[in-house]
């Protein structure tokens, strides 16, 4: 059982016996194949476990791609521990607050998280990936179907100051660059004194 595992592997990594209470909070927003949850433990700050399943063959890809992010310094958690033999990982806790959060916001409050967000996505292109690297195959025209039926799906359950009209006119000094071209600093955005992921 998935619980189950991220608690054996909780315990391992605090080095506690059974005795020690644990407790785990389920995270709502999960992912495909994956559970989330917080870890909290006596005398420890939380951090959040996760196991996946091999449903999907990105699942098993969660390590690489979250040690490959923090090394291009992106905003990304830490994995604190890594148990990958049996499925599980325990990272670095960054608290609640997301971008989604702030939809209700007005629009003047969340344009410095657009465009940190948007920051992070311009450091990403210039990244350079290992060369054993294991990349999923690219979008292609029926995945981007799939994923506008899903994003009008998303987007009619929720407030339309969240992505209103004007978003994509924001002149963000974010801009299609030759490889050549080195890529802009970013700046950093903390929330409720946590660091933030996007």
């Amino acid at each position: 059982m998935p619980t189950e595992a991220i608690l054996s592997t909780a315990r391992q990594f605090l080095g506690v016996d059974p005795t020690v209470p644990i407790t785990l909070l389920p995270i709502k927003r999960g992912a495909s194949g994956r559970t989330i949850v917080r870890v909290k433990a006596p005398n420890h700050e939380t951090f959040i476990g996760i196991h996946w399943t091999e449903e999907r063959e990105d699942n098993s890809q969660f390590i690489p791609v979250a040690q490959f992010l923090k090394q291009a310094k992106l905003r990304v958690p830490a994995i604190i521990h890594d148990r990958s033999r049996h499925r599980v990982a325990l990272v670095e806790d960054l608290g609640d607050t997301d971008l989604l959060s702030f939809k209700d916001q007005p629009f003047s409050s969340r344009l410095p998280l657009y465009r940190s967000a948007f920051e992070q996505v311009d450091r990403l292109f210039y990244a350079k990936a290992p060369k054993n690297f294991h990349l999923m195959p690219a979008f292609d025209a029926r995945l981007y179907r799939w994923n506008r039926i899903i994003s009008s799906n998303i987007s009619s359950r929720t407030s339309s100051a969240w992505m209103p009209n004007r978003f994509v006119k924001i002149p963000f000094s974010v801009r299609w660059r030759k490889a050549s071209e080195p890529p802009h600093g970013t700046s950093s955005i903390a929330i409720s004194n946590r660091k933030t992921c996007w």
